[in-house]
């Protein structure tokens, strides 16, 4: 079986290619391979960090990639909703978000981490859709 997660690869290569979609005319693939390689060091980085404390593999790299998918998607979620009215988010409330952004994190990364399950069936959903995310990128 594999141990090391793949999605973490893709993952960690999303966002810059998701941004470099959005911003083909103006940026150069260089830019896009060097943004991917730092996103993708430091995946390895936390991910080995991870496997070690954790002594799971899986676990690690399911942490790892919810924390990419997590950290890049809080400015496009709450833009979302700002702009179909759910929340306006004046100054001061922004860092009640903030707060709650973090807590549902640290819950869901505990939750995933004290789990005595097997997270191979999770693992195998997330190396799909992470295939998925990036296959449908609009390249440009």
């Amino acid at each position: 079986m594999n141990r090391y997660p793949f999605h973490i690869l893709l993952l960690s290569a999303f966002p810059v290619i998701y941004l470099y979609s959005l911003n083909a005319d103006e940026t150069h693939l260089s830019q896009l391979l060097r943004a991917s390689a730092v996103l993708l060091i430091c995946a390895a980085i936390l991910w080995l960090m991870l496997k070690f404390t954790v002594r799971d593999g899986r676990k690690a790299g399911l942490v790892v990639s919810f924390s990419i998918l997590y950290c890049f998607s809080y400015g496009p979620i709450t833009a979302s909703m700002y702009s179909m009215g759910l929340c306006p988010i004046p100054a001061q409330m922004r860092i009640r978000y903030v707060i709650v952004w973090i807590l549902i994190y640290l819950i869901a990364v505990v939750l995933l981490l004290i789990a005595r399950r097997s997270v191979m069936p999770v693992t195998r959903i997330v190396n799909i859709v992470a295939i998925c995310l990036v296959a449908t990128s609009n390249w440009s």
